[in-house]
């Protein structure tokens, strides 16, 4: 299909993924649907229990819809993590639902899991003549990062797709009535538990995507992979005056973290190998683990007052007024 036909057929499409995770889900919907109106979103949910029906509820309740079976999908090579997918449909709501496992070994097959899902969608729609995923601009991001813009039609006819990142502070419980903080600093939490200097670290892990690619999922830039610079909308970047940023949402709140996140997400020392940097992505973290972590790395009172006074703190209403 050329690209004049994908103009007037479908504009963009949004997808992320959720397994047992569905704090921000209302959020990101409506978040999305506020600030980029695209044509369809695309959620893929992971289902770990008996029943499907059990998360088609929780959807339908959080965005108030009512999904109906489109019909079975199959993929032509099989996962073994990837089982009895069922694509169900509301409006402009398609959600892709398919039974696989409690826990991954570790984020790495997880990624992996998630490219053969997007990968295997796009292509076996496509292979069956089915339109129904082609759009002309894609936004493949994990539910907790919100890309924002304040011109969408600039930011995607220029492919402004570098997208600075600032962290949101969580509290015990996660309420989007308050007015919200985030650091400029995405994942602090990490770099604190790496003993880093968070001063000198706030341009690393910013996000950037490709519009263009269905199945290119939006990525951390690795500050210290790539040298020290940085993406022009960081060094641009205005806390008095955003025009284009990501707020992340890597931990919504203590509840969360310990109900929802299925590794741990600060940095533990690997004693076994010698290697203090390395990040454990485990389940099998103990309650007291998770909960000190929480203290001492992620929430507002564990910053110290160097840190609060050497790194910008946003207060945000945006969410709440979506």
């Amino acid at each position: 299909m050329n690209k004049s036909v994908l103009k007037t057929y479908k504009y963009l499409l949004v997808t992320t993924t959720y397994k047992n995770n569905f704090t921000l889900l209302e959020l990101f919907y409506k978040f999305y649907k506020k600030v980029w109106n695209p044509t369809n979103f695309l959620f893929i949910v992971g289902n770990t229990d008996e029943n499907k029906e059990k998360n088609i509820n929780i959807i339908n309740d959080k965005l108030n819809i009512k999904l109906t079976i489109l019909g079975n999908v199959g993929f032509s090579l099989p996962h073994r993590s990837v089982r009895n997918g069922i694509l169900y449909k509301y409006e402009n709501i398609y959600v892709y639902m398919y039974d696989t496992e409690l826990h991954y070994n570790n984020n790495i097959e997880w990624d992996q899991i998630r490219g053969f899902i997007v990968q295997s969608l796009h292509k076996g729609f496509r292979l069956g003549g089915n339109t129904m995923l082609l759009h002309e601009y894609y936004i493949n991001v994990d539910n907790d990062d919100f890309l924002y813009t304040n011109d969408v039609n600039d930011t995607l006819e220029n492919n402004k797709n570098q997208f600075h990142s600032i962290e949101y502070i969580p509290t015990e419980t996660f309420n989007i009535k308050n007015e919200l903080k985030f650091i400029n600093c995405p994942y602090y939490f990490q770099l604190k538990a790496l003993n880093k200097d968070i001063v000198k670290n706030q341009h690393s892990l910013c996000r950037n995507l490709d519009f263009k690619d269905s199945c290119g999922h939006c990525h951390h830039k690795m500050e210290e992979l790539h040298g020290v610079i940085h993406y022009e909308t960081c060094e641009t970047f205005d806390i008095n005056n955003i025009k284009q940023c990501c707020y992340a949402f890597g931990c919504p709140s203590l509840k969360t973290l310990i109900e929802e996140k299925h590794w741990q997400q600060t940095m533990i020392n690997n004693q076994e190998e010698n290697i203090c940097d390395r990040m454990i992505m485990t389940c099998n973290v103990p309650l007291n683990k998770v909960k000190d972590d929480f203290y001492k790395y992620y929430c507002y009172e564990s910053l110290s007052e160097y840190e609060k006074n050497n790194v910008p703190i946003i207060s945000s209403t945006l969410f709440r007024d979506l």
